[in-house]
């Protein structure tokens, strides 16, 4: 059953008996009592609280994610142009080369992305005034710099977002396999409580065996 179909059934089945004092009477042997309804009207309003919060939770990482490709976005612009001068002012400097990590592509993972800019940006700092020949000052570097860290703060919170999420999902599944056993209880109750008067089945919002 679909979250929507269990929120509405449930809330129907119960708010009517709690609505109508002839029927709490009979469901009271039944172990359904006043208390015992409103627990269960208690775990529906929960549930659907925590289906509001998984939304919202599930919201917030999409943003995060956007956010995060935006940054490695922006950030890929600069980075790639100072390394494209950089390997311009190193020349044939093998240890320069090296020590900024200019050979090869740009790693696919994004920490280790994120690992090689950052590599690249404090090694960076030997080399400004060769840098500064080609139009690259310091304060250049130092945006360059702040740009990648923005991407690793991005992921950072990104991934928190994404935990807060699936926490998110295994408390309502939780909470929904709860009420989900306690409808069942209750479902069969109301069967046989009214099983000879198959109108309150229907207004409770039951199926009723339509006779042959």
């Amino acid at each position: 059953m679909r979250i929507e179909q269990l929120l509405r059934k449930s809330e129907k089945a119960i708010s009517g008996v709690i609505a109508n004092s002839d029927w709490q009477k009979t469901m009271n042997p039944l172990g359904f009592t006043a208390a015992e309804l409103q627990k269960g009207l208690t775990l529906r309003n929960e549930l659907q609280l925590l289906s509001v919060a998984q939304q919202q939770e599930y919201g917030e990482q999409y943003s995060a994610t956007d956010a995060l490709r935006r940054a490695k976005r922006d950030a890929w612009k600069v980075y790639k142009h100072h390394l494209q001068v950089a390997r311009l002012a190193v020349g044939d400097n093998r240890g320069q080369y090296k020590a900024l990590q200019l050979d090869g592509a740009r790693e696919d993972s994004l920490l280790k992305w994120v690992k090689q800019a950052q590599t690249f940006y404090a090694n960076a700092q030997a080399i400004t005034a060769q840098l500064k020949t080609y139009g690259i000052k310091v304060e250049d570097l130092n945006e360059g710099e702040a740009m990648i860290e923005a991407v690793y703060q991005a992921y950072d919170h990104r991934d928190k977002e994404r935990d807060e999420a699936l926490q998110s999902t295994q408390v309502r599944k939780q909470k929904e396999a709860e009420l989900t056993r306690w409808m069942r209880r209750y479902t069969r109750a109301l069967h046989f409580a009214f099983e000879n008067r198959p109108e309150v089945l229907k207004e409770l919002g039951l199926k009723v065996k339509e006779e042959a």
